[in-house]
């Protein structure tokens, strides 16, 4: 979706996320899996959020769709950001 590069790290479950190459701006990162069960699909955001800079929203939020993705919050502008 993003270009972004996942590679398991040893034989424990969690992932090395790159974003992207050395010479873009960016912050690479790590993923494992959810422990314990999922949240109901109407609770609210309990953990972190993730903000990802994509060159069209729209475009990403049609990705995201047919992928079977979730849009788990509407596009909203952010005062003094975007």
């Amino acid at each position: 979706m993003f270009g972004w590069k996942f590679e398991r790290w040893g034989d424990i479950p969690y992932w090395l996320v790159s974003t992207g190459d050395d010479a873009t701006p960016g912050i690479d990162g790590g993923l494992v899996p959810r422990e314990g069960p999922a949240p109901a699909a109407d609770a609210p955001v309990s953990s972190f959020v993730n903000t990802i800079d994509v060159a069209d929203l729209d475009a990403v939020g049609v990705a995201v769709t047919k992928a079977e993705g979730t849009i788990a919050l509407a596009k909203h502008a952010v005062p003094g950001v975007g």
